[in-house]
């Protein structure tokens, strides 16, 4: 399963998107592949499935979560290990 853009099947111009887009969003479901729609040559939009669209803000808030803590570490904003439990103990 890649959500990675195929260059030789992911880009494909809107108004062939238009004619046959029940295939292509059958083609999308079943390999999770995304498309990037072209209008007068140039990129007009991303497609892609739910699931994929869901993963992607996953790993986005899991990437803002690790930013967060390591900027937090860099701020010395930490608690020892013996604090936490001591806390959560208590």
């Amino acid at each position: 399963m890649s959500t990675l853009l195929n260059l030789e099947k992911g880009i494909v111009p809107l108004s062939r998107f238009r004619q046959s887009s029940k295939t292509y969003l059958k083609k999308m479901k079943a390999s999770q592949e995304v498309l990037v729609l072209t209008q007068n040559g140039e990129s007009a939009a991303v497609v892609l499935t739910p699931q994929s669209y869901q993963r992607l803000e996953y790993e986005r808030a899991l990437f803002m979560a690790i930013a967060q803590g390591e900027k937090d570490i860099a701020e010395g904003k930490t608690v020892s290990h013996k604090d936490l439990f001591d806390e959560l103990l208590s």
